[in-house]
């Protein structure tokens, strides 16, 4: 089936539906495209909201286990992982339900599928059987998570934030590849809730980029949590065992050495 509409955005994620609604605000017809069911993307699916929701609580789990210090007696205070994790997809679901609603207010018309060109101004939605013609199209199909050499993704001992956000249970110890944002907020969250942590950066301190100040304030809390932090340092092996994984590490005075877990996290 061809149709046609003025602005076509392909991709539901924060700047697609944020384009999308802007159109359909200023009197375009729009069609929006999205291949999840779920529409808003990598942020609010598998990063910035749900990465939150499990902070959120592990900060609160840290509270309350040292709560006696201060005079409260809060005993018996333990984590259910399945808990937690059907808490944090209700926060991403209610989230997604509401990036839809004002879709649907403002007129967006949404279809579910892959769109692939197949000439400049037109598209072919693949399992939605349509074929959309547009005046105006807006690409906004996000990111993917970068792999490695060596440390490619196979979703169980190798892994990416988005599945490090809906493990099927809390791992004893975490290799964290990577020393960005990402990778500090995945790393304070399970050091909260009790997983040993190891960070390797390959640059001089963790959250390049980021200001030095609050760079540092972040940088003297990790020992608090108790992760162990390598900066000037690179992996340059790994291998999977049945336990987990053995990673051999380059050091910043050019020696190497050995961090065995449970799973790698890159976050590169």
């Amino acid at each position: 089936m061809k149709r046609k509409a003025e602005v076509l955005v392909i991709g539901g994620g924060t700047a697609g539906y944020s384009a999308a609604i802007r159109a359909a605000k200023l009197g375009r017809s729009v069609v929006l495209v999205e291949k999840d069911e779920a529409l808003g993307g990598t942020c609010l699916n598998r990063g910035c909201i749900p990465t939150k929701a499990l902070l959120h609580a592990a900060g609160l789990l840290r509270e309350l286990s040292g709560a006696r210090k201060l005079g409260i007696e809060a005993s018996d205070v333990s984590l259910s992982w399945g808990k937690l994790q059907a808490w944090k997809d209700s926060v991403v679901r209610r989230l997604s339900q509401g990036v839809r609603f004002l879709c649907e207010r403002n007129g967006v018309e949404l279809i579910r599928g892959t769109a692939r060109f197949v000439s400049p101004r037109r598209v072919r939605v693949e399992g939605a059987d349509v074929e959309l013609e547009a005046d105006a199209v807006v690409v906004a199909t996000g990111s993917a998570p970068v792999e490695l050499p060596g440390l490619e993704f196979d979703g169980e001992m190798v892994i990416s934030s988005r599945e490090a956000l809906s493990l099927p249970k809390r791992p004893e110890r975490v290799l964290i590849v990577g020393g960005g944002y990402i990778g500090m907020e995945l790393g304070t969250f399970f050091a909260c809730v009790g997983t040993e942590v190891v960070v390797v950066e390959l640059l001089d301190r963790v959250l390049p980029g980021i200001d030095p100040e609050l760079v540092s304030h972040v940088a003297r809390g990790l020992p608090q949590l108790g992760v162990e932090v390598h900066t000037k340092s690179r992996v340059i092996g790994l291998e999977r065992s049945r336990g987990g994984i053995v990673s051999r590490v380059h050091g910043p005075d050019g020696k190497e050495f050995i961090v065995e877990a449970e799973l790698a996290l890159v976050t590169v």
